[in-house]
């Protein structure tokens, strides 16, 4: 499958999926030397970092296609407005979110946004990985489960070793 420029609900919704899963009253992902903050509640910084997703996807999109014209480039219908306002933080669009879809929405923003040289250390990479991670705490299962391997049952009857689901 070929990149492609993401519309603005998704970039809203990775913004809006970290505001959510924020602890301290911030998210936070480390780019370059330092911290970065969201601020739950701040639809400005919010605006700020929806634009910079935004903008690296385009930029990965652009490199993709370089004979393309910007009105031109797949994705979005309408290519006259990529800009994030704070105003399109208000209200709730989504009631909650689910961790598995949160981490499925990063890797979709991923794969259409990795077309250059300088995705790897691109802020939004980072912001992204730091989403995707914070996902797992809140997994259905994840404050009951061991910390470390579990206990083994050797000697447990009706256990199923991955190799026998193995079709041969």
């Amino acid at each position: 499958m070929s990149a492609y420029i993401v519309d603005k609900q998704h970039v809203q919704y990775l913004v809006d999926a970290a505001m959510q899963s924020a602890s301290g009253g911030a998210f936070r992902w480390f780019h370059g030397d330092q911290w970065r903050e969201l601020p739950k509640g701040d639809k400005e910084r919010a605006a700020e970092v929806a634009n910079m997703l935004w903008c690296e996807n385009i930029k990965s999109v652009s490199h993709r296609y370089p004979h393309e014209s910007s009105d031109t480039l797949p994705g979005p219908c309408d290519h006259s407005n990529f800009t994030v306002e704070a105003s399109d933080f208000k209200g709730i669009r989504w009631l909650h979110f689910v961790p598995v879809q949160v981490a499925k929405a990063c890797n979709c923003y991923d794969y259409q946004s990795c077309e250059h040289d300088e995705w790897e250390t691109s802020e939004a990479k980072a912001f992204t990985d730091s989403l995707r991670e914070s996902q797992w705490h809140r997994l259905n299962g994840y404050d009951a489960a061991e910390w470390g391997a579990p206990a083994v049952y050797a000697n447990a009857k009706n256990v199923v070793c991955l190799t026998d689901l193995i079709k041969r």
